[in-house]
């Protein structure tokens, strides 16, 4: 298997016979040549021995290769022509390669230099048939916009117009042009932005009528006023029936009741009761009614006479003396009624002929004439109404109820 001539280790490399590169290779490279000593004994030649006395041996690193492109036909090993790794030491290092000089390092900024002129481009390339945008695209069944639509010239005003103040002014309505309420000054905020002023307390209403003094008479005259919700009136009804009662020189009381009232009427009748030595006050924890008050005050009252009233401003007051009068001059009679000459009030037309049906109709049972069957304004004898106060309704009814009851 092996040629004539052997190979000892002393013998240079590559063997007789065994070609140093090519398409076979050698030592099985390439599929190897029959002939060719085989194996890793065959590899490279033994390296030399160790000299500890020897300088090492530096070697400055390769250039970067570029990627392997071997030509065809060729073996691995002919990438460098002329120069087989079989023919050098691998511990001899490879020759230098020679560097590129650095560049020269760029020319300082110079800020009055002169620069070459920019580049000039071409425009691109016209297309024929492209539309035309100069006066913007036409469309199909748009309309054409020559020229703007021509509108009102808006009107002109030789003097500029007046608004009325906002609220919050001393004088509302005021207008800005008027000297006498100059504008706000500068930095104020307007009345709309402004929070709502809270409302002014109303004044405290003075009650100057002195009624006549008690002279310690028992009461002839027992008045019993009814209020609820009354407080705009019910001081002007006091100082009224007090005026008339103290002209005629009758020993009276006069018995206040507030029924639950949720203003300031019971404050009301708190400030007149100090100047009015016949007022009495009674309150009601909560509302009972017209008739309840009634019925309570005829049955608390110390009066022979009972008389009975609102304190709305509706009744003539001033004449409970004469009704009085009547009672004492005739001991005949036991109620006298103030009969209203006319309706007043709202829905006439569905009151007024529903209260005559229901006063013909309290006519033919009574048989007697009836002038005006649910008056607030009356006068009767206490000791008569007494067996019928039980019969009288909370509402308003109980005046119907003690005329028929009469």
């Amino acid at each position: 298997m092996f040629p004539d001539q052997p190979w000892s280790p002393d013998q240079d490399w590559p063997a007789p016979g065994v070609p140093a590169h090519g398409p076979s290779g050698a030592n099985g490279r390439g599929g190897g040549v029959p002939g060719a000593p085989t194996g890793p004994a065959y590899a490279y030649p033994p390296p030399a021995p160790y000299d500890p006395n020897e300088p090492p041996v530096s070697y400055d690193p390769p250039p970067p290769a570029g990627p392997y492109e071997p030509g065809p036909g060729t073996s691995p090993f002919d990438a460098i022509p002329g120069v087989s790794p079989f023919d050098s030491d691998p511990l001899t290092p490879p020759p230098p390669v020679a560097t590129p000089p650095p560049a020269a390092p760029p020319a300082p900024y110079d800020p009055a230099g002169t620069y070459q002129q920019a580049p000039t481009y071409e425009l691109p390339p016209s297309y024929e048939g492209a539309p035309s945008y100069e006066n913007g695209p036409a469309y199909e069944g748009a309309a054409r916009y020559d020229t703007p639509p021509g509108y009102d010239a808006p009107a002109t005003y030789g003097t500029s117009p007046t608004y009325e103040t906002p609220t919050g002014y001393d004088h509302p309505g005021a207008v800005v042009d008027d000297p006498a309420y100059p504008a706000p000054p500068f930095g104020t905020a307007p009345a709309a932005m402004m929070p709502p002023l809270p409302p002014e307390p109303e004044p405290e209403p003075e009650f100057t009528y002195q009624g006549a003094p008690d002279d310690g008479q028992a009461p002839h005259v027992s008045i019993v006023l009814p209020c609820y919700n009354e407080q705009d009136h019910v001081l002007r009804e006091l100082e009224r029936i007090s005026r008339a009662m103290d002209a005629s020189g009758m020993p009276y009381e006069l018995i206040a009741v507030d029924d639950a009232s949720t203003d300031a009427t019971f404050a009301r009748l708190q400030l007149a009761e100090p100047k009015l030595p016949r007022l009495k006050i009674r309150h009601f924890p909560r509302n009972g009614g017209a008739g309840t008050v009634r019925r309570i005050g005829s049955q608390q009252a110390q009066g022979d006479i009972v008389v009975w009233t609102d304190a709305d401003m509706t009744y003539p007051n001033e004449r409970i003396p004469e009704l009085v009068a009547m009672l004492d001059a005739d001991a005949s009679i036991d109620q006298v009624v103030g009969a209203r000459t006319s309706e007043e009030g709202t829905h006439k037309f569905v009151r007024v002929p529903a209260k005559w049906f229901i006063r013909k109709l309290a006519e033919k049972l009574t048989n007697s004439e009836i002038p005006d069957l649910n008056s607030g304004l009356r006068a009767f004898r206490r000791e008569v109404a007494l067996p019928y106060l039980r019969l009288l309704p909370a509402g308003f009814s109980c005046v119907t109820t003690i005329t028929l009851s009469f």
